[in-house]
């Protein structure tokens, strides 16, 4: 994984989710929100203030671009530690989006 620079995926990843707003949200995250655990601003907090992508993994599923999923250590709207894991994808129009696949507190 020595080719991939983790300061341009951290901010292609907040260009998606934060600017462009080309992001999707699984089942599972949304789950989460619902419950009351976080919100879409919280999970896009701790994206856009993250200073490093925490760890990189390659994706079971074969289906993100590079073939890796990101996990992102950063703090929710409310100041709590907070982390989200994802992976950039390509939509049906072919655009990348970022995939986010759970967020969860660190506490």
């Amino acid at each position: 994984m020595a080719d991939i620079k983790i300061d341009e995926i951290l901010e292609k990843i907040k260009y998606l989710v934060c600017c462009k707003k080309n992001y999707e949200l699984s089942d599972h995250a949304v789950e989460y929100i619902k419950n009351g655990n976080s919100s879409f601003e919280g999970i896009k907090n701790c994206i856009r203030e993250a200073d490093t992508v925490h760890e990189i993994k390659k994706d079971p599923y074969k289906d993100s671009v590079n073939d890796r999923i990101y996990t992102i250590k950063g703090k929710n709207h409310l100041g709590i530690n907070f982390y989200t894991t994802g992976k950039i994808i390509k939509n049906n129009d072919e655009q990348k989006i970022y995939f986010i696949i759970t967020a969860h507190t660190t506490e």
